[in-house]
């Protein structure tokens, strides 16, 4: 069974392309400027509980990646053969390079201001690294 993954990833890359530059006015779009797409890439363990996984993700975009302002757009894709989740894809959209480079420190002082104690912290991270296996990507698209 081939997979219809790439074509759906060009497809969301497209529209947060598009959803972007509508919301921008006219006078900011009379010059072309580039986006800056990254896309994350984490494989999940075999035996994985999805709702956990669900649930954790939720909670990560809630308390840190919606409160990013330096985050434009944000989509997660999950991609699953049969029964199994087999890789999940974080895709950021930023403005300028520099914005990638700054949105780390930004994530860092949301993750320290949601989970404000470090035995906190530590357990909701350790519950969702043990859903994903060592092997990731992770790539830039401009």
């Amino acid at each position: 069974m081939k997979s219809k993954f790439p074509l759906l990833l060009i497809a969301v890359l497209a529209t947060t392309l598009i959803n972007y530059l509508q919301a921008q006015t006219q006078d900011s779009i009379s010059e072309f400027e580039p986006l800056f797409v990254t896309v994350n890439t984490l494989h999940v363990v075999a035996d994985a509980n999805f709702d956990e996984l669900k649930k954790l993700e939720q909670e990560y975009f809630d308390k840190v990646i919606s409160n990013n302002d330096l985050i434009l757009n944000h989509e997660t894709l999950i991609e699953q053969t049969d029964s199994s989740v087999v890789k999940v894809k974080f895709i950021n959209t930023f403005g300028n390079w520099e914005d990638i480079r700054n949105s780390e420190t930004v994530n860092e002082i949301l993750i320290a201001r949601n989970w404000p104690y470090a035995s906190e912290r530590k357990s909701y991270f350790e519950k969702q690294n043990d859903l994903y296996s060592n092997f990731h990507s992770d790539q830039i698209y401009i």
